[in-house]
């Protein structure tokens, strides 16, 4: 499946990789000064980081709003997660269930944008479903959804939080499912297709003000432990005393090497 979305072929400054406590880390960054959107213009600093622990890996990414912007800076974002689940599961793929759907769903149009409110069924769903190949489900932040293999023999579990939301529903689940291609994409959003023009969902940092969004997967097997259980960060907080590499760190907070949060 190929990357989409505004900063999908940017260049990121590669940060560090390296092990903390044994625990391997790895930390990226972006940096924009300029025009985003035909009347925005703002600086903006998108800092991402990766730690894994046993089966489970966490992505936690902090966008900053430029000290000197003139405005709310606007923005949505989310994870394209795409899986090979035929590859891994086997053929018979389709007859995997997802589990913790919820209530509330709504249809995708072929624009991707939303279409009628679904009430979904309280049993989990098979991947065959057409249910499933295109929706946007209301998501709990910290509440996961879980993948399980048709033999029940291998599980994926996501789930995401981030510091705030816009409101109520501003957080979603949004899936599409690929017969061709053989995959299925799991998608964790926060603001709605559109939401950019529509304000559905979009977030608004003022000038110097930081937001952070943190996913968490874990992919098992029969036979493996419980997934480790960390708390997602409601928070990612910027370390001005980090120095060398430069690492995020996983505490009870973890952090993101302090670089400036405008372009030079």
């Amino acid at each position: 499946m190929r990357h989409h979305g505004l900063r999908a072929f940017k260049r990121w400054h590669a940060e560090g990789v390296g092990v903390d406590d044994a625990l391997p880390i790895a930390c990226a960054s972006y940096r924009r000064m300029g025009r985003i959107w035909a009347s925005t213009h703002s600086h903006t600093a998108l800092d991402s980081g990766v730690t894994l622990i046993d089966s489970t890996t966490t992505l936690m990414m902090q966008v900053t709003a430029g000290a000197g912007n003139d405005r709310p800076m606007p923005f949505t974002i989310g994870q394209h997660v795409t899986f090979d689940l035929a590859s891994w599961w086997g053929e018979d793929w389709l007859l995997g269930t997802i589990h913790g759907l919820g209530r509330s769903a709504w249809g995708i149009d072929p624009l991707m944008l939303a279409g009628d409110h679904i009430a979904l069924p309280r049993k989990p769903v098979t991947l065959s479903d057409p249910l499933v190949s295109d929706l946007l489900i209301q998501a709990v932040p910290g509440k996961p959804l879980r993948l399980i293999s048709p033999d029940k023999a291998k599980h994926i579990e996501l789930s995401f939080s981030s510091s705030s939301l816009p409101s109520d529903d501003a957080a979603l689940w949004v899936t599409h499912r690929d017969l061709a291609g053989r995959f299925f994409c799991l998608e964790p959003w926060v603001g709605w297709p559109n939401g950019i023009n529509t304000g559905r969902g979009r977030i608004e940092l003022q000038p110097g003000e930081a937001w952070s969004f943190s996913l968490q997967m874990s992919i098992m097997s029969a036979g493996q432990q419980t997934p480790a259980t960390n708390t997602l960060p409601g928070e990612i907080h910027i370390n001005p005393a980090a120095m060398g590499p430069a690492l995020f760190r996983h505490r009870t907070q973890p952090t993101i090497p302090q670089r400036a949060t405008e372009e030079r």
